[in-house]
């Protein structure tokens, strides 16, 4: 029981090459997962943001060129936000000209990063 050495396996040296190649690998996103980035025109895009958002996509919009005014933008924004707090996942307004929405489990970050000099 004691003192007594284990036999030396006849295996593969320690620093063997395995080629994997030919072994499948299963992504870790769901298919069809996408950052999808959109340039929002007016209010009428809602529908086609809000069905990738539940589609489980990120969607990040551009509203550069918003043509219905603030009033509706805002109103787009609440109704992002609302959506994203139902189904568990998350909105940001970036900017005046950005907003993300994120699809259920998917949370929003932000955080700012300062320049540190010495």
């Amino acid at each position: 029981m004691f003192g007594r050495r284990k036999k030396q396996r006849a295996q593969e040296p320690r620093n063997a090459f395995v080629d994997l190649d030919g072994f499948p690998v299963d992504s870790a996103a769901p298919s069809g997962f996408r950052v999808r980035v959109v340039e929002t025109t007016s209010y009428g895009d809602l529908k086609p943001i809000a069905d990738m958002a539940r589609g489980g996509n990120v969607v990040v919009m551009d509203t550069t060129n918003f043509a219905d005014g603030d009033d509706a933008k805002r109103k787009m924004a609440t109704y992002l936000s609302e959506m994203a707090r139902d189904m568990g996942g998350g909105f940001s307004v970036i900017s005046d000209r950005l907003m993300v929405v994120s699809p259920g489990g998917w949370g929003i970050d932000r955080c700012r990063i300062a320049r540190r000099e010495k």
